[in-house]
């Protein structure tokens, strides 16, 4: 699915913070400091697969995509979300394929007790 230019930046950032949220949850299921790289790969890759964490965006009349809640009994919203969710899948695979789960688990990690990846460097 084609991302519109002038959205890319933004699926990124979104992206990014649900893969932020998944490392957080996956630490904070452990008394670990660090998760091993099955963890973190099995962290992050469930994320991009998770259909709710990505449900429910659409880009407004002011042409912004923020999330928006699914819409329910409006086919037209519903695809147009539909497509959103796909796209904004695609973004975070794409985040995980080019940088990696490795790299992307040590640019969390490097963050201390911010505990959140650097959206700039990764959406670069």
């Amino acid at each position: 699915q084609q991302i519109p230019e002038e959205h890319r930046c933004e699926c990124c950032r979104v992206a990014v913070g649900h893969l932020t949220g998944a490392l957080r949850n996956a630490l904070d299921k452990t008394t670990a400091k660090r998760l091993d790289e099955d963890t973190y790969v099995a962290a992050l890759n469930a994320a991009c697969e998770d259909d709710d964490l990505f449900s429910g965006y659409d880009v407004g009349p002011d042409k912004v995509l923020s999330h928006v809640g699914k819409a329910v009994g409006n086919p037209e919203k519903e695809e147009e979300q539909h497509k959103w969710k796909r796209r904004l899948q695609m973004i975070c695979s794409e985040v995980l394929q080019t940088a990696g789960e490795g790299e992307v688990w040590s640019l969390f990690a490097a963050s201390g007790d911010k505990r959140e990846l650097p959206v700039r460097r990764v959406c670069a």
